[in-house]
């Protein structure tokens, strides 16, 4: 009985030492994602500052990407995280909708963006784009001027959650939402931008 007892007591100091190690690496990895975003913002590496990065969920294998709706990923000062789409989009009380061209329908995408520099800054609609499964990335389009919108300038540390309305030709599939935040490239083949793909983020 006495060494059940010990093996019992034992098991119990594994468990605990098993939970600290678990809560110092989520720890561990959140000091790091918070340091590559820091980083970002100050400029201290050109190359870092044009790095996205997953804040939240923390998972180690994705904390450069790739990204999926609901994840809350930073770039630079700015963060974005995709929380919605409808696809087709059609505006409620309207049996036809806003209007979209021929050959193409409407797409509407939700989201929450923020702003986590120390100092006001613009963020025009053109900082938003749909990519679809031909690879060409489609603009805001002005059909969902009705819908809760983004504010164009960003108080430092405000957040916002609003719509937009995109418009793809009726063959292609919505693939992915490309924010590009105003800044420079770091070159041709490291675009200033985060790449979100239209599927739930998996279980972490």
């Amino acid at each position: 009985m006495t060494q059940m007892t010990g093996l019992g007591g034992s098991s119990e100091r594994g468990r605990r030492w098993r939970g600290g190690a678990a809560r110092r690496a989520r720890a561990a990895l959140a000091l790091t994602a918070a340091a590559a975003l820091t980083g970002a913002g100050c400029g201290t590496s050109h190359s870092a500052r044009h790095d996205a990065v997953l804040l939240d969920p923390i998972v180690a294998s994705r904390l450069n990407g790739p990204f999926y709706m609901g994840d809350r990923v930073g770039l630079g000062t700015w963060w974005i995280q995709v929380v919605g789409m409808s696809d087709p989009y059609q505006a409620t009380g309207a049996p036809s909708g806003p209007a979209a061209q021929p050959g193409a329908r409407l797409i509407r995408v939700d989201l929450h963006v923020g702003n986590q520099g120390s100092s006001a800054a613009d963020l025009p609609a053109g900082s938003y784009l749909l990519r679809d499964d031909r690879g060409t990335d489609d603009p805001v389009d002005g059909s969902g001027a009705a819908l809760p919108a983004l504010p164009s300038r960003f108080g430092p540390g405000a957040s916002a959650n609003g719509s937009l309305v995109f418009s793809v030709v009726t063959s292609a599939q919505p693939s992915a939402v490309v924010f590009r935040p105003p800044g420079p490239p770091t070159s041709a083949s490291r675009p200033n931008e985060i790449v979100v793909h239209l599927i739930p983020s998996l279980p972490h």
